[in-house]
C-alpha cells in the first residue's frame, strides 16, 4: 500500500485509469460520462474528479478510487470487496499503468499533473437552460408588482415579457453575475434578449438587492448579463415587435428605447418596442425590419443616447435600408422609485410558479 501511495498514485491520471471511457462533458476537474460498469443510458451518471481520481455513479451507486474502478469494471457494481490477493493484483495493474514495478522503477513518467480540460463557454447559454430559467421564474404580476410600479409600469400589461427569480434559486453554471448566482440574494427581474430572428438567445437581469447589485450613475441599480456572455447583436423586443418583424402585423412604426426600464415603460402600451443596450443593435436586425417602417429612436439626452442613435443610423446605412424612415426623439423616461427601504416581504407575497 505504501508503494502504491508513494510511487504509483502520483503518476496516475484520469486518461490512464479511465481509459476507453467516452466523456460526454468535461468541465474543470469534473468529467462526466455514461457509466460502463452497469451499462446505463444516462450520459452523465458517472462523475470523475480528475485531481483526486475519485469517482461515483449516481445510477448504480458504485464509486471509490482507482482500485475500486478496476475491480468494479471486472465484477460489476454489486460485487464483493476484493480479497487481499486481489487487491495486490489491482495495485500491480495500476503500477503497470504508471510504468512502475515493485522493488524498482522503469520508464517513470514525470510527476506533473494532467492539465484539466476546460470546456469553452458558448457565446449564448444553451436553449434548454434558457427555458428552465424562464419557467422557474414567477410572473411579475404576483412577485414584483411594487418594483414595476416604481418604474411606472403596470405589471399586468407586461407579465408575459419578463420573469422574476425567487430568492434561493440556483441557476445553471453560466448564470453568474458579479460573483453570485442570480436569484440567490434577492428577487431579480429577468429579460430575454433576442437575435434578429426574434429567438431568445440570452438574458439580462436587474438585481433588486441594493447592497449586492452593481450601481450605475445617479445611484441606480444596473442591469447585468451572465458572466462570459455577450449581448452583441441581441435586443429586447415585446410581442408586438416580434410579430411585426416576423411579418404578422400591420404596425408601421416601431419605438427604439435605451435600456430595460425605458423599454418596458413603452412596451406596456402594446405598440412595437425594441430595447437596445450598448452594441446590441446589429446589421442583421436592420436587414430584418419590415419594408417602409418608421423607427422612432427615443433615448436619453446624453452622450450615451447620442451613441445609441448613431449606431442604429450607421447600421441602417450599411444595410442599405433607404426605405426605413427614422427620427430621433426624447420620450418620457421611466422613473425609478428607490427600493432600498422597501421590505422584501412586499415582493415575496403571493409568488406563484410561471406556467410551462
Amino acid at each position: 500500500m505504501d508503494w502504491y501511495r508513494s510511487e504509483v498514485r502520483p503518476r496516475l491520471n484520469a486518461p490512464l485509469v479511465f481509459e476507453g471511457v467516452k466523456w460526454s462533458r468535461r468541465r474543470g476537474r469534473n468529467w462526466r460520462a455514461r457509466c460502463p460498469i452497469h451499462g446505463g443510458k444516462n450520459p452523465e451518471s458517472l462523475s470523475v474528479d480528475t485531481e483526486s481520481l475519485a469517482w461515483n455513479c449516481q445510477s448504480c451507486g458504485a464509486g471509490g478510487g482507482p482500485p475500486d474502478w478496476l475491480h468494479d469494471r471486472r465484477h460489476g457494481p454489486n460485487a464483493a470487496p476484493p480479497s487481499p490477493a486481489e487487491l495486490k493484483d489491482l495495485f500491480d495493474e495500476l503500477g503497470r499503468m504508471a510504468g512502475v514495478e515493485r522493488g524498482g522503477r522503469r520508464d517513470l513518467p514525470p510527476l506533473t499533473p494532467i492539465a484539466p480540460y476546460i470546456a469553452p463557454e458558448p457565446t449564448y447559454p444553451p436553449d434548454r437552460h434558457l427555458r428552465e430559467m424562464w419557467r422557474a421564474g414567477a410572473r411579475p404580476s404576483m412577485a414584483a408588482a411594487a418594483v414595476l410600479e416604481g418604474w411606472g409600469v403596470d405589471a399586468a400589461s407586461v407579465d408575459r415579457e419578463i420573469r422574476v427569480l425567487p430568492p434561493g434559486y440556483i441557476g445553471p453554471s453560466w448564470a453568474r453575475c458579479r460573483g453570485k448566482l442570480w436569484g440567490r440574494d434577492a428577487f431579480e427581474i429577468l429579460f430575454p434578449l433576442r437575435d434578429a430572428t426574434m429567438h431568445a438567445r440570452s438574458f439580462v437581469a436587474r438585481c433588486l438587492d441594493p447592497e449586492s447589485a452593481p450601481m450605475g450613475g445617479g445611484g441606480r441599480l444596473k442591469s447585468t448579463v451572465p458572466a462570459g456572455h455577450t449581448t452583441k447583436g441581441l435586443v429586447l423586443a415585446n410581442a408586438a415587435a416580434r410579430s411585426a418583424i416576423g411579418g404578422r402585423s400591420m404596425w408601421s412604426t416601431c419605438i427604439v428605447r435605451e435600456g430595460e426600464r425605458d423599454w418596458l415603460f413603452d412596451a406596456q402600451h402594446g405598440q412595437p418596442v425594441i430595447g437596445v443596450r450598448a452594441g446590441g443593435w446589429s446589421d442583421a436586425l436592420s436587414e430584418a425590419l419590415p419594408l417602409g417602417w418608421t423607427l422612432e429612436v427615443a433615448t436619453d439626452r446624453d452622450r450615451a443616447g447620442d451613441r445609441y442613435a448613431e449606431e442604429i443610423a450607421e447600421s441602417l446605412r450599411r444595410a442599405r435600408r433607404e426605405d426605413i424612415v427614422w427620427e430621433r426623439t426624447y420620450r418620457e423616461e421611466a422613473y425609478d422609485v428607490s427600493i432600498a427601504d422597501r421590505p422584501m416581504s412586499e415582493m415575496d407575497a403571493g409568488m406563484e410558479a410561471a406556467p410551462v
